[in-house]
C-alpha cells in the first residue's frame, strides 16, 4: 500500500471536497497527504472557503488516515461520529467481506470513467472485475410496465451474449430486471450505487447484489463502505452510470424522471443516447419520446444497439 493512499480515503469521508476541488488539491500541493496536513492558511490560499476549511481541520482533528486498518470489518474506523451513520438502519444485516479500493493513481481504474471531468476519486468495488469489454448503460422505469420489461429482458440477453457488459442501478424495475438478463444470459454486469457498497438498496434486492457479487459481476460505489441511500446520491451516482458506458440505452421513463437526468448526462459526457419508442397512450413513453426527438437514436432491434458500440 502506497504511504499516500490512506489519505485519499480520509478524503473520500470527509463531507464537502468533491473531485474537482481534490484535483486542485493534489495539483498544488503533490500528494493527498501533503493536502490532508496543509495548513488553514494554505487552505484558504488556494480558494476554499473559510466555513469550509473549519469544518475539514475539525474533520481530521478525530479522523486519523494513517490508522486505518482495512484488515478490519469495520476498518477501524469511529462510524457513530459521522452525522450519516445513524441514518444506515439495522446495519448488522448488511453484508461485510472484501472491498478492492481503486483511486485515480490505480492501474485498474477504469480509463473510460477517468475521462468524465468530475471522475470520482475514490471506488469500492465488490465482486470480479471482468473483461474489460465495451459497456452499456440500460437504464429506465422504477414503476416498470409489462412492456418495459419484456422489451429490456429480450435487449439485455442479446447484447449480453455478445459480450457487452451491462450497466446499471440496481434499482426496482428496469434497472434490476437488466442486471438479471445480463447474467441469466451468461453475460458481465456491474451495479453502481447510490450507498457504500456495504449498503443494499432496495433490500428485496438483496439475492441480486449477492448474485452479481457471485457471478461474475461487480458492485461499485464511490461512498464510503456504509453511507446510506441518501435521495441527493442517485443523482451524483448517474454521472458514473454514464461515465462508465460507451452507450446508454433508455427504455421507459416519464417526462420528468432520474432516467432523463442520467441521460442529459451521457450526453454531456460525449455518450451516444439510444431509446426505445413506447406505446403514445403510456405516461412512461413521454421520456423516451422526447429523448427521441431531441436526436436520440430509436432503437428496435438488438442490432440497432450493436452498431453503436
Amino acid at each position: 500500500m502506497k504511504k499516500d493512499f490512506p489519505f485519499w480515503i480520509g478524503f473520500n469521508f470527509f463531507e464537502g471536497i468533491g473531485p474537482l476541488r481534490f484535483k486542485l488539491l493534489l495539483e498544488y500541493f503533490g500528494t493527498a497527504q501533503k493536502a490532508w496536513e496543509a495548513s488553514s492558511k494554505e487552505l484558504k490560499a488556494i480558494g476554499l472557503k473559510p466555513g469550509l476549511v473549519e469544518k475539514f481541520a475539525s474533520f481530521r482533528s478525530w479522523f486519523k488516515p494513517e490508522k486505518i486498518d482495512f484488515k478490519k470489518e469495520d476498518w477501524n474506523i469511529q462510524y457513530d461520529r459521522f452525522p450519516w451513520y445513524k441514518e444506515v438502519k439495522d446495519y448488522q444485516k448488511y453484508p461485510r467481506g472484501q472491498i478492492l479500493i481503486l483511486t485515480w493513481e490505480d492501474k485498474l481504474y477504469p480509463k473510460i470513467l477517468k475521462q468524465i471531468p468530475d471522475a470520482p476519486p475514490v471506488l469500492y468495488v465488490k465482486g470480479h472485475l471482468g473483461s474489460g469489454e465495451p459497456a452499456l448503460a440500460v437504464i429506465g422505469s422504477r414503476r416498470a410496465s409489462y412492456y418495459g420489461r419484456s422489451i429490456t429482458q429480450s435487449l439485455v440477453s442479446q447484447i449480453a451474449k455478445k459480450g457487452i457488459v451491462i450497466i446499471s442501478g440496481m434499482a426496482k424495475g428496469i434497472d434490476g430486471i437488466a442486471h438479471q438478463a445480463a447474467l441469466d444470459s451468461g453475460g458481465e454486469t456491474i451495479a453502481v450505487l447510490g450507498s457504500g457498497v456495504n449498503v443494499i438498496y432496495p433490500y428485496q434486492n438483496k439475492n441480486l447484489y449477492q448474485r452479481i457479487i457471485s457471478g461474475g459481476g461487480l458492485v461499485i460505489s464511490e461512498f464510503p463502505p456504509f453511507y446510506p441511500p441518501l435521495a441527493a446520491n442517485f443523482p451524483q451516482r448517474n454521472r458514473i452510470i454514464s461515465g462508465l458506458s460507451k452507450a446508454v440505452l433508455v427504455i421507459e421513463a416519464a417526462q420528468k424522471s432520474g432516467t432523463l437526468i442520467t441521460a442529459r448526462l451521457a450526453a454531456e459526457q460525449g455518450k451516444e443516447v439510444l431509446a426505445v419508442p413506447g406505446p403514445i397512450t403510456s405516461q412512461l413513453s413521454a421520456g423516451t419520446s422526447y429523448l427521441i426527438s431531441q436526436g436520440a437514436k430509436l432503437v428496435s432491434n438488438a442490432q440497432d444497439i450493436l452498431e453503436e458500440l
